[in-house]
Parts: structure tokens; C-alpha cells; sequence
């Protein structure tokens, strides 16, 4: 499993992934888990009735480089956020 973690102004997005390769992919929460945390340390799930989809662009095994570009509907009880325009260019 490939995990990568980003935080900026105490927002802070996780994705794990489960794939071997490059290309696009829907974010079901089977192979792909998104969860993104605000700063009141509430977190939301992107999860099998958000919509989203994840494309990695970049799956370097032997340096252990994952990039990628991203769009996702965060969802906590009743409350959503859309989250566009994402992007990992990150060490795992």
C-alpha cells in the first residue's frame, strides 16, 4: 500500500492507495481511501457515494515517487466539501 500525506494551512489531505500502476481511477474507497482533515480536527471521507476520481501520473516503485492529480467530494454526516483541482507530487 502506498500512503502519501500532505498538509498546508491546517488543511491536511491522506490518500491510500492500493494499485501497481499508473492511470486514472475512481475514488471508491476500496482501492483508493481519500481523507481530508480541517483545522478543527474534523475529518471528512471521500467514500463509495462521493464522487471523484484520482489520476497518477507517476508510480516510481524503486525511488519510491507517487504523483498525481486529483478531484474528490469530501462527506462528514450532512456536511460536504468539493475538493478540486488536487495535486501530490510526493515521496511515500
Amino acid at each position: 500500500m502506498i500512503s502519501a500525506n500532505k498538509a498546508v494551512d491546517g488543511e491536511n489531505i491522506k490518500i491510500n492507495l492500493t494499485v501497481n500502476d499508473t492511470g486514472n481511477y475512481s475514488i471508491n474507497g476500496s482501492s483508493i481511501q481519500i481523507i481530508y482533515y480541517r483545522k478543527e480536527s474534523v475529518f471528512f471521507m471521500a467514500d463509495s457515494i462521493s464522487q471523484g476520481d484520482l489520476l497518477i501520473t507517476k508510480l516510481d516503485t524503486i525511488n519510491k515517487i507517487v504523483s498525481c492529480t486529483f478531484y474528490f467530494d469530501a462527506v462528514n454526516d450532512t456536511i460536504r466539501y468539493q475538493i478540486r483541482n488536487g495535486r501530490f507530487d510526493l515521496k511515500y
